[in-house]
């Protein structure tokens, strides 16, 4: 009963009704995780604290929505912009990125693995980059990535990085470069077994590929 209506179901249509349900749980748990590993600071302290005794770190958040992609500016202006290390859609790319990867000698990213894709607000960001590009090429600038999947396809997750990052873009793509790891239920990829060794591993090679370029 809903405002004043009845509905009727039967049998077999509440059975697929519950089972959409179920499946929507499911989905709602799975990108809570991801949403969770895609905020900046979840790094144990212990991990941030080794990376900061070797550099500087800055983190951006992009999953505020204020994240403009490009929506494929004549060539003369992006040009234009990019000449001036601008960009016509201005924005958190313009005011919090662009400066960070001009004095970056590294840049990880954190990936939750949406369908087997690069995020829309990670792509966007990947994309605007093409301004940068022009007067600050990123050969000397290291990529490493964190993807998390609820199941499996974090090596396709992977290779887009690689595909747009340092093939694309032209970042420095390092040894060992990426931490694949899987997280079904929301919340437990930060209680995975041996993960707290892993990202001391992977941190500490961070530092070392960085050390041993600069």
């Amino acid at each position: 009963l809903a405002e004043g209506r009845i509905f009727s179901f039967t049998r077999q249509e509440l059975e697929r009704y519950q089972a959409c349900e179920r499946k929507a749980g499911e989905l709602i748990s799975h990108l809570e995780v991801l949403a969770q590993l895609e905020r900046p600071g979840r790094l144990s302290p212990e991990n941030r604290r080794r990376l900061e005794a070797g550099c500087d770190i800055t983190e951006i958040g992009l999953r505020n929505g204020a994240l403009t992609d490009c929506a494929g500016c004549p060539y003369t202006a992006c040009l234009h912009f990019g000449e001036r290390e601008d960009c016509f859609y201005g924005g958190v790319m313009v005011e919090e990125v662009y400066p960070a990867i001009r004095a970056a000698d590294g840049v990880v990213l954190l990936c939750p693995n949406y369908n087997d894709a690069l995020p829309a607000n990670l792509t966007a960001a990947i994309n605007r980059l093409t301004a940068l590009y022009r007067t600050a090429p990123f050969e000397d600038t290291a990529v490493f990535a964190i993807v998390v999947s609820g199941y499996s396809g974090g090596d396709i997750v992977a290779s887009q990085v690689v595909s747009a990052m340092n093939m694309n873009k032209g970042f420095w793509l390092p040894p060992g470069f990426c931490m694949l790891e899987t997280a079904n239920d929301a919340g437990t990829a930060v209680r995975l077994p041996g993960i707290g060794e892993r990202l001391e591993t992977f941190s500490g090679n961070i530092l070392e590929q960085l050390l041993e370029k600069n």
